[in-house]
């Protein structure tokens, strides 16, 4: 069974699967929305990733499905075993499930590694160079890690490494976008763009030689250490491009809510937000930061986070017109 079709066989024995649910070969049509309960939300036939919801203007969510089916992930290991003739079948399975379709994955290097860390959980391992000994050097990711216990793994230092992937020709005179994991560099790989990954919000900038991609997008995680990491690179980079996803997603969060089309639709059409999240990670005082903020959303974040305070904004209005928020 394929990962596609165990995701169907979920979503039939699901109650998102409805007396009026049918299928016309391409989409599945009038699923329940998981977030409104309308009945008129869809997903497609093959690779059932995301229910769709069909009321745009009230909801418009999209659900991934294997957050609705976590136990499929969990299972991944023992619906796909390694064999002798597929050793790697786990580990490919795995990045199918985060979104990546075969094209993306066929021409990587990876392996699979089972329980990582005596945490039961296998990972999906890449190669990223030798060491001084001439042993291999690996970042992975952990299927299912411990609560509590990190997700990525390495095997030897990472430090003044890079991953980019090994089945494709660089082109120098295009952008390169920079993240911290090899997933999310595959994510932004799988809707079009040139990526790499420095494998740690941590890695320090002046130890990896980036020579070889002269136009650098920085696109870290939206947490405190991608933030972090962001100023960081960009005063090692001054003329990089800062871009990061929305509070409390990924590159491979956005990549699961559709098709590689729609997902590039919704990148193309949400771009400027990204932009202005990067430009928000830059700020170097909350009064800057409530100033951008208001300057793209013509409206004040109110109670908001910045540098480990908290800070509340409000807009003066002088003579002539409004003064920026504080």
């Amino acid at each position: 069974m394929t990962l596609g079709k165990r995701l169907l066989e979920a979503l039939q024995q699901s109650p998102y699967w409805t007396e009026k649910t049918k299928s016309n070969g391409t989409t599945i049509q009038n699923l329940t929305c998981p977030a409104c309960g309308d009945r008129t939300a869809w997903a497609y036939v093959n690779g059932p990733m995301a229910i769709n919801c069909n009321r745009l203007s009230q909801c418009g969510s999209r659900t991934k499905t294997m957050d609705l089916f976590p136990e499929i992930r969990r299972n991944i290991e023992h619906d796909f075993p390694a064999t002798k003739a597929d050793p790697q079948r786990p580990a490919r399975e795995y990045l199918l499930s985060r979104g990546l379709s075969e094209a993306t994955v066929e021409g990587l290097q990876f392996r699979y590694f089972k329980n990582v860390r005596n945490s039961g959980s296998g990972a999906v391992m890449f190669p990223v160079g030798t060491d001084g000994k001439d042993k291999e050097v690996m970042n992975g990711r952990l299927f299912n890690p411990l609560a509590g216990d990190g997700k990525t793994h390495n095997i030897g230092s990472t430090s003044g490494r890079f991953w980019q992937h090994p089945g494709l020709a660089y082109d120098p005179s295009q952008p390169t976008w920079i993240t911290e994991g090899i997933i999310n560099a595959l994510s932004l790989i799988e809707i079009g763009h040139q990526a790499i990954a420095v494998l740690a919000a941590g890695q320090d900038p002046a130890k990896v030689d980036l020579s070889a991609f002269p136009k650098k997008i920085l696109a870290f995680d939206p947490d405190e250490a991608g933030r972090r990491a962001c100023r960081k690179w960009k005063t090692a980079y001054p003329d990089a491009e800062v871009i990061l996803c929305d509070q409390g997603q990924d590159w491979n969060d956005l990549l699961q809510l559709g098709t590689p089309d729609e997902v590039r639709k919704h990148f193309t059409t949400n771009r400027s937000q990204y932009r202005t999240n990067g430009e928000l990670a830059l700020a170097t005082t909350a009064d800057q930061y409530a100033d951008i903020f208001y300057q793209f959303h013509k409206y004040l974040p109110g109670l908001f986070a910045f540098n480990g305070c908290t800070y509340f904004s409000i807009l003066k209005t002088a003579r002539g017109g409004d003064a920026p928020p504080y």
